[in-house]
């Protein structure tokens, strides 16, 4: 395996190019670099004459400069050689290092072990040389991933030289370089490592424990430095496909982060998605705004933060220096800790929307624990022309409730921003981009156009997350089928993708975990007896696998016809839209009347409730579904914990219903109309099962009202089914819906 992408192919040798000593007894020992947490030091790895074999060895085959394709200037002025090692040297090498790094905590990434055998050290090695003058300036390493199981955690520097003064590994503990920094900030700090023939420098490249460091230029005498750069592979046990698809795992949660420059469009976009997809969203600035306006220990250390911003600037560019920053970066310890309060208190949640953290790179090693796992970081790509007008309409209420501008937003601070945009955001977005993480999404439409790009791209995102978990007899039945990428789920513990074939019927994959829709009680009904019986067509059934050890995979053929909801938004003509309805409640009743088969799903009341329980202290009943454009608006835990509350004592009092067939997902769009505008098919029948028949109904009901108007409801509800029509259990049902949509 060969996770490194070159710029140029690799040289490497036929033989081995180094005569090994014997192996020596004992075990070398790591020796930790105080100061830097997870840095150490492994002495005497290789011995002097071993080191200049390897000199000789890469001198012969030749030193280049690297082009870099990073934006701005080039972070290296030195020369490199990619080598790719014989498998003698990474045998060896392993053998030696392995007693040393199984030393080495990285317990704060998640529970990782050694890769073993040769896969332990990348086999593809950056050797560099440098010359008087050059040097490695101020980075962040990335490492490397082979897949969701198997990724580098530690860089490995190898010392081969130590004949000359200078050239230290320079880390900063507190992810700032005094160049970055204005002068006398005491975030700015260093820890040098002078290196020593033979010697290896092992630290955290991925995590929390990711420092920044640098190579400080060499004085040779008599020649350059030189140096093998590497990484160290570690495994874990495979992770459920759920936990990486659906994220419900408490201890690894979903993360999108939102990047783009003042005015791009962020925070709009975070509050939509969030509320799609029913994630949490974070808002930095608004996290500083509020622990500001509260004030307490850390209010007041964020003040002290910002007057000694403004001293630090006073005193290294005067009061109207152009180079003035109105705020700058807060320093990266204050930032974790607003983060850190402000998920405390979040609950039970399926994922994160993040927009202003991380800012730069040294933050983004804290999502790189093992609480959080990214999905995209999100470039909201804007024209500047777009940007200013959109930050001059922009307002925030003031305190007596009137709007007032953001200080933030003023043309010195939103330049002030731009300057801090460029040079320290611009490099995270490589960073992500580098790791296939990065997607670019065009921000210059309407907030809905927008909305819908942002969770294509996601969409597309968890597609391909999927497909490593394909098994081969799925990956075959989709074969070179083409797809968009977007998820034709409104649930969020189903995804559904649909693949067009060169011929025949479009499919229809569908992916659900163990607590989503049940694919295999679909499975088994769409080629029951039961199927046949409802008078509508059904999907015709391809396939039922299973994804990464515990998601339901279910393939099915696109019906004919066209969406329900798609054909009420056409509706021009009162007849249409009647006849729509009216199809619509004619299929329900049809299938209300089919026998219930034998093993059908538990839909009644108590069973219902207690599955609102469950997805309610999981935190996975959907904020949007209690807001009032869908008609009752609550906040919080607690509010939802009480209506819950309310209408369990409402089922103590509601009378048993007929018990008959239900479709479960009874809402426009999973039924298929033809050109006239019957109801011909249902498409979703994952929701089938056995209970009251207001679960179908009230759902119905909802879809008609809002995609038709209320009107149209009642005309559904009339000729849903005979006699009066039960208002009290219809709102029953309406509400407990809510909890379980």
């Amino acid at each position: 395996m060969r996770p490194m992408a070159a710029t140029s192919l690799p040289r490497t040798t036929a033989a081995c190019p180094v005569t090994f000593d014997p192996p020596r007894p004992g075990a070398r020992v790591p020796q930790a670099i105080q100061g830097v947490p997870g840095a150490y030091l492994v002495e005497s790895l290789l011995s002097r004459a071993e080191c200049e074999q390897f000199i000789a060895a890469s001198e012969a085959l030749g030193y280049a400069a690297k082009k870099s394709k990073r934006s701005g200037p080039a972070i290296r002025t030195n020369t490199r050689l990619l080598y790719e090692a014989h498998p003698d040297i990474t045998r060896t090498l392993a053998e030696r290092l392995r007693p040393a790094l199984e030393a080495v905590d990285v317990s704060p990434v998640g529970t990782w072990r050694l890769a073993e055998g040769s896969l332990l050290l990348n086999a593809r090695w950056r050797l560099n040389r440098y010359a008087e003058h050059e040097e490695f300036l101020p980075h962040f390493d990335s490492g490397h991933a082979l897949g969701p199981d198997c990724r580098s955690l530690l860089s490995l520097i190898l010392y081969l030289n130590d004949d000359f003064d200078g050239g230290e590994t320079v880390f900063f503990p507190g992810g700032q370089t005094r160049d970055h920094m204005l002068p006398g900030d005491e975030d700015a700090r260093e820890v040098r490592v002078r290196p020593a023939a033979g010697t290896a420098l092992v630290f955290h490249h991925y995590g929390p424990q990711n420092p920044r460091h640098a190579g400080l230029a060499p004085h040779p005498r008599p020649r350059a430095k030189y140096i093998i750069r590497t990484d160290v592979f570690f495994t874990r046990a495979p992770v459920p496909a759920s936990a990486t698809l659906f994220g419900r795992d408490p201890q690894r949660r979903r993360c999108v982060v939102f990047l783009g420059p003042p005015g791009a469009g962020k925070s709009t976009q975070l509050r939509r998605v969030s509320e799609a997809w029913g994630f949490t969203g974070l808002d930095f600035g608004q996290c500083v705004r509020d622990a500001l306006a509260r004030g307490g220990d850390l209010g007041e250390r964020l003040q002290r933060a910002r007057r000694k911003r403004g001293a630090l600037q006073d005193a290294a560019f005067g009061g109207s220096d152009a180079r003035r920053r109105p705020s700058g970066w807060l320093p990266d310890a204050l930032c974790l800790e607003l983060v850190e309060r402000r998920l405390e208190g979040l609950g039970p949640t399926p994922g994160l929307v993040l927009d202003g953290f991380p800012r730069m790179r040294s933050q983004s090693n804290f999502l790189e624990g093992s609480r959080w796992l990214l999905l995209a970081a999100v470039h909201l790509r804007v024209d500047e022309a777009t940007r200013a007008a959109r930050l001059a309409e922009r307002t925030l209420p003031g305190p007596d409730g009137a709007a007032v501008k953001r200080p933030e937003d003023d043309p010195e601070s939103v330049r002030a921003r731009l300057v801090d945009w460029e040079r320290d955001t611009l490099p995270l977005l490589e960073h992500y981009a580098k790791r296939g993480e990065a997607v670019e999404v065009d921000g210059q439409g309407t907030p809905e156009e927008v909305t819908r790009a942002v969770l294509q791209a996601l969409s597309g995102r968890l597609l391909a997350e999927a497909r490593p978990f394909f098994p081969p007899a799925l990956t075959e039945l989709l074969g070179e089928a083409p797809t968009d990428g977007v998820n034709h789920s409104s649930r969020l513990d189903s995804l559904v993708f649909r693949f067009q074939p060169a011929s025949g019927a479009a499919l229809y994959l569908k992916l659900a975990p163990p607590w989503g829709a049940p694919l295999a009680t679909e499975a088994a009904f769409l080629g029951s007896q039961s199927a046949r019986r409802v008078g509508l067509a059904v999907p015709v059934l391809r396939g039922l696998f299973t994804v990464g050890g515990d998601v339901s995979a279910l393939v099915t053929e696109e019906l004919a016809g066209v969406s329900a909801k798609r054909a009420a938004q056409a509706c021009t003509e009162d007849t249409a839209r009647e006849r729509l309805v009216r199809g619509l409640a004619g299929a329900l009743r049809t299938f209300h009347a089919v026998p219930v088969p034998e093993g059908a799903a538990d839909h009644s009341v108590p069973t219902l409730l207690r599955r609102a329980r469950e997805r309610l202290a999981r935190g996975e009943v959907p904020a949007r579904n209690f807001t009032a454009k869908y008609g009752l608006a609550l906040q919080g835990a607690e509010a939802l914990a009480g209506e819950l509350e309310r209408l369990e004592g409402l089922a103590r009092g509601l009378e048993g219903g007929e018990r008959v067939l239900l479709h479960g997902d009874a809402c426009l769009p999973n039924f298929r109309v033809d050109d006239t505008g019957a109801v011909v098919g249902c498409l979703d029948l994952a929701g089938v099962g056995a209970g009251d028949r207001y679960w179908d109904l009230a759902l119905a009901c909802w879809s008609v009202r809002h995609n038709l108007g209320a009107r149209w409801a009642e005309t559904f509800l009339e000729a849903s089914h005979e006699g009066p029509v039960d208002r009290a259990r219809l709102e029953f049902f309406t509400d407990l819906r809510r909890f379980l949509v």
